[in-house]
C-alpha cells in the first residue's frame, strides 16, 4: 500500500520528467544526470525530493550516486539520508554516502577536484601568489 501511495504521490509531484525507473531502464542518461534532473524538477519541494530519492533507489541506482547527486542538487543532507533509509538502505551505507557527498561538495565548492561528475570550477584569478616567507636570523634552533 505504501508503494502505491508513493507512486501516486511521485506521479503527481514529478510532472516535469518521465519516471526515474523508465530513464534508468532506457540507459540513455547517466545515473547522476537522472537524479539531478529529478531533483531539479522538484523545484525545492522536500516531499518531491524525498520521493525522487526513494524511486531512484528502488530503480536500482546505488546509494552513493543517488545521494551525491541529490545533495549536489540542493537536497538537504538530513532529508536525503532519511529518504534513503526509508527506501530500505542500511543506515551505515547511507551515513557513508552522505559523508562522502558532503566532502565532495565541500571540495568542489572550495575549488578542489570535482568528484562524482560535478564540476564547480573556481573563479579565475590574475593575482600572482606571493612566495612563501622565509627568515634567516643566524640563531641556531638546535639544542
Amino acid at each position: 500500500m505504501r508503494k502505491l501511495f508513493t507512486g501516486i504521490l511521485l506521479a503527481a509531484a514529478l510532472p516535469a520528467f518521465a519516471s526515474i525507473t523508465s530513464d534508468v531502464n532506457e540507459g540513455i542518461k547517466t545515473a547522476d544526470a537522472i537524479v539531478s534532473e529529478a531533483i531539479a524538477a522538484c523545484d525545492g519541494g522536500a516531499a518531491c525530493q524525498e520521493l525522487a530519492i526513494e524511486e531512484a533507489l528502488a530503480a536500482g541506482l546505488d546509494v552513493d550516486t543517488v545521494l551525491s547527486a541529490a545533495i549536489a542538487g540542493g537536497t538537504d543532507a538530513t532529508l536525503a539520508s532519511n529518504a534513503a533509509v526509508n527506501a530500505g538502505q542500511s543506515p551505515a551505507d547511507v551515513n557513508n554516502a552522505v559523508t562522502t557527498a558532503l566532502a565532495n561538495l565541500t571540495a568542489t565548492a572550495a575549488g578542489g577536484p570535482a568528484q562524482g561528475g560535478f564540476n564547480a570550477a573556481p573563479a579565475p584569478s590574475n593575482t600572482p601568489t606571493a612566495p612563501a616567507l622565509t627568515t634567516t636570523t643566524g640563531v641556531s634552533q638546535a639544542n
